[in-house]
């Protein structure tokens, strides 16, 4: 499996430096009420949805198929969202499988710490929820 890091968006006081050598997601420390979110580009033969998000409905992210999942520390698949290397309280991952590439998928992970967290959970689902693919 190929993993791209694409983009990181934090709130974190200092942003974390990112080029060729920075492991992914990179290294961070939020503060109260922060947000960071990642996105990485990723390809398997016979793609299934993660753990992550296998539970969870489809639901249209730029018109494409995707799962979305928020996971709390604790639970099964805590450790596999990275937030706890950012010290976050809440995890919101969405995995966006594009129909036209079947072998490929975006993933979004998005780390928050509150104790606040309405107003950036709102704010990953307005982003989500702008996103536009080009075919």
């Amino acid at each position: 499996m190929e993993i791209t890091p694409l983009v990181v968006l934090t709130s974190a006081r200092k942003a974390p430096s990112c080029d060729s050598h920075t492991p992914f997601p990179p290294a961070q420390r939020l503060g109260r009420n922060a947000v960071s979110v990642w996105w990485e580009e990723g390809g398997m033969p016979d793609l299934k949805w993660f753990s992550t998000v296998a539970n969870s409905s489809t639901i249209p992210v730029g018109g494409e198929p995707a799962r979305s999942a928020a996971i709390t520390p604790g639970s099964g698949t805590w450790q596999a969202t990275g937030c706890g290397k950012v010290e976050g309280n809440l995890a919101m991952v969405t995995q966006i499988r594009p129909t036209n590439r079947q072998d490929n998928y975006y993933l979004v992970r998005a780390c928050l710490r509150g104790p606040q967290l309405a107003a950036n959970r709102q704010a990953v689902r307005q982003m989500l929820a702008s996103i536009r693919f080009t075919k």
